[in-house]
């Protein structure tokens, strides 16, 4: 099994592309997040969500500290 590992895009769209496009390219097996996927000042969005839900029975994921509840809700994949 092939894993890409990764943490901290605070809602950045571009780097969850970015982590989509290395995960079809590298044919990762899953995907594992550590956490801090959304919330912080750089986004007011969930375009990053968006993205990566569409990968949510490839994820495997763990809450970080700057991940509210609100923003948990955003993820189709348990946190």
């Amino acid at each position: 099994m092939k894993y890409l590992i990764a943490s901290d895009l605070h809602g950045s769209s571009s780097s969850a592309q970015f982590l989509i496009e290395r995960f079809n390219e590298l044919k990762c097996d899953k995907l594992i997040l550590l956490g801090d996927l959304y919330h912080h000042s750089f986004s007011s969005n969930y375009e990053g969500a968006e993205i990566l839900n569409k990968y949510k029975g490839k994820i495997l994921c763990t809450k970080g500290n700057c991940d509210s509840p609100y923003d948990i809700a955003q993820s189709e994949f348990e946190m």
